[in-house]
Order: C-alpha cells, then structure tokens, then sequence
C-alpha cells in the first residue's frame, strides 16, 4: 500500500515526461522514478515498523511477535485512511508530453490532451484536475491550437476576500468594486475572477486584451502561460504482464542469489537459525534484521508499482489480502525457500483463476476461500511445503 500510493503522487506529481528526450525515455524515467520512490518508501517504513514496534518485543516470543504484526497491519491501513481517504483511486497510466510549439494542423490523438493542475478548496482539500483541451480521434484544428496558445493557469497567490484594497474587503461586492477601479470592467472576466475566490489554481483561456485586464490585478494572482499538454499513452495489457514475469524472475534470482552467496545474506541464515549463536559470532542481530525488513519491504514497494498498473486502482486496504495470501504461497512453497514462495505463489494464482473460470457464476466468488482452503490441506498433509526441508530439533 504504501508503495503504491508513492508511485501514485510520483507519476502523478513529478512531470519526469517533460525532459527534452527522445520518446519513449521520458515515459520509462517516469516509470523507473515510480519504482524507485515506491520502492524506497516501503522498505523505509518496513526499517522504521522493525525499530519501533518489533524490535522492543523480540524476546517475548512468536506470538507476541504475530499479533504485533496484525496491529501494525490494522494501524498503517487506518493510517492510510487518514491520509489518502478510503476511496480507490485511479492508478495514472503512462503518459507523454507534447510542447505547444510542436502541434501540428490534423494531428489525432488516442487519449484526450490535457493540462493539469491542482486545486485547494476553502475547507483546504487539494485535489488534482485535468482540463481536456482538444477531442480524442478527431484532427486537432488550428483554432485548437490558437486556443492553446491562449491558455493559462491562474494561480491565486494571496487570497481574495482579504485585506490588499486600501481597505480592506470583506464581501464579493466590495471585491468586485476595487477590480472595477483598476480598470477591469468586463463583467464576464469578473465573474471568473470572483470565481476562482475558492480555489488555488484554475486553467483558461485568455485573449490579449483579457490577459491585460487580469495583468492589473497581478498582486492577487500569478499567470502562467501553459507550454505543452499532456496526453495518456496506456501501456497494453500484454506488456504488462510480460513486466511481471520479467520482474519476478529477476527479483527470485537477485534474492537467492544474495541470500546464498553474500556475507549479509549468510548473516541472515544464521539469524534465522540461532540468534544468540550468531551475536557471539560477532554478527551485528539488529542490523541483520533490519536489513531483512529493508530488503522484503523494498520488494513489496516494487509490487505495489505492478499492483496499481495491472489493476488501474489503489486503495489502503490493497495491501492486506495480498499479504495473508503471500504468506499462504510461503506455507505452500516450504518456508525458507525463496523458489519455494514463488512456486507456491503461482500453484495459488492459478487455483483462483481456475475457480473464477470454470465455477458456475454463483461461486466465482468463492476464489479466496481457495487459498485458505489450500493452507489447511498443506499444513494437514505436508506442513513443511513443497521445498520445505526437514528441520532437525537443536539440541
């Protein structure tokens, strides 16, 4: 969750499309931005959950350590609420942009062109806004493009029904009056003045002599003229999915290969067999652990990414029953095996595919009961998993 929410704001709110590059860099920076900062988020928050909320519990045993687990799960979801608010959101596809100076007569697009901006309401809710500025399918026309060229964003700087009249103003009357005085007597460029008193920003169209009128009142507002649009270029569904198999082979590999052959990755394994062995071995237990948070956690920042493209929706609940099913495919594939997880993961996906497939429509709905179907017949019949090896008792 919380990685897909960072790659949201990231796509969102860092115009990396805008760099003068040939396409489709722009759109692959922007995406590897996403991946990055997703990543990074999770596995930062993962580090501080280890330091704050597990590490003060570590001796007190596993099932202190499990319900730990569930109220941090309950907290950074309600958390998330708080924030982001409950509602999904729309994950943003991948984008291009086009400078003004570059559209051409009978140009099509695929997706609407847009400009956008953010707004701030007077209860101080900020919400991001696309102005669409020419038709989807239909041959941009130059007075489109004239109309571009005379587009602006307003932003209002200091707030209108505020003191900057030699005294101050207190009502939409008073206000309009001090305009008038300022030589801005067009009452429909009034109306859109007085319009924007509840806003932060706004997108419109301005002619000469309009720019010049809203010019004289530049202590209320700054004017900006827009320089290119934006416009969505979705990647298709079989590049996605050929992203996540790509994904999940080169995470399994790094994974193992690091677990097996690095000195950190060793540490690791020796934690997990015996802690107090290892700190009399001289291996720093905390910092081995944080780094295992660090590292899990910077996996899941990067699924968050791959969630939110494959879906086209992110919410604060998105996180938990991926999580409960992840553990399922870890139980599945034999805890402590990484191609054990993985296995597990896709035997788990392609019960509840086949579920959703071939069930009659009343029990399509049934496909996450299969899971926990699938977890009682592993421990009953095999609770060490398919790569599970059995463990001797330490004595």
């Amino acid at each position: 969750m919380a990685g897909a929410f960072a790659s949201y704001f990231s796509l969102n709110y860092i115009p990396v499309e805008k760099l003068n590059l040939p396409h489709p860099l722009p759109s692959v920076l922007a995406l590897l931005l996403a991946f990055f900062l997703s990543a990074l988020t999770s596995a930062t928050l993962a580090v501080l959950v280890e330091r704050f909320a597990y590490r003060p519990i570590r001796q007190a045993g596993r099932i202190s350590a499990l319900l730990t687990a569930l109220g941090v799960s309950l907290f950074l979801q309600n958390f998330g609420i708080q924030i982001f608010t409950a509602e999904q959101k729309a994950y943003p596809e991948s984008r291009r942009w086009l400078r003004i100076a570059d559209l051409k007569e009978g140009a099509v697009f695929d997706c609407e062109p847009y400009v956008q901006f953010s707004t701030r309401s007077t209860e101080g809710t900020v919400d991001r806004v696309k102005k669409f500025v020419a038709v989807r399918g239909a041959p941009l026309s130059q007075k489109e493009i004239e109309s571009l060229q005379q587009t602006f964003i307003v932003t209002n700087t200091k707030p209108l029904i505020t003191g900057f009249a030699p005294q101050p103003v207190s009502t939409l009357e008073q206000e309009k009056t001090f305009l008038t005085e300022r030589g801005i007597s067009d009452e429909e460029l009034l109306s859109q003045l007085l319009a924007l008193a509840d806003y932060s920003q706004c997108v419109m169209e301005l002619s000469p002599s309009r720019l010049a009128m809203l010019e004289k009142v530049c202590d209320f507002y700054h004017i900006a003229r827009i320089d290119g649009v934006f416009y969505e270029s979705p990647i298709s569904e079989g590049s996605k999915k050929v992203l996540i198999v790509v994904l999940l082979g080169l995470s399994t590999l790094a994974l193992t290969l690091f677990v097996k052959y690095t000195k950190s990755g060793k540490a690791m394994r020796a934690v997990s067999y015996d802690i107090q062995t290892s700190k009399l071995m001289g291996i720093n237990v905390n910092r081995v652990i944080a780094l295992t948070f660090f590292i899990g956690a910077f996996l899941a920042g990067i699924c968050g990414v791959v969630y939110g493209m494959r879906y086209g929706k992110v919410w604060p609940y998105m996180g938990f029953l991926p999580g409960l099913k992840a553990f399922i495919a870890a139980v599945l594939g034999g805890i402590g095996s990484i191609p054990g997880a993985v296995i597990g993961g896709l035997i788990l996906g392609f019960a509840e595919i086949m579920v959703q497939a071939y069930s009659p429509p009343a029990y399509t709905g049934y496909r996450d009961a299969v899971a926990f179907g699938i977890l009682i017949l592993i421990l009953i019949a095999r609770p060490r998993g398919i790569l599970g090896a059995i463990e001797g008792e330490k004595v």
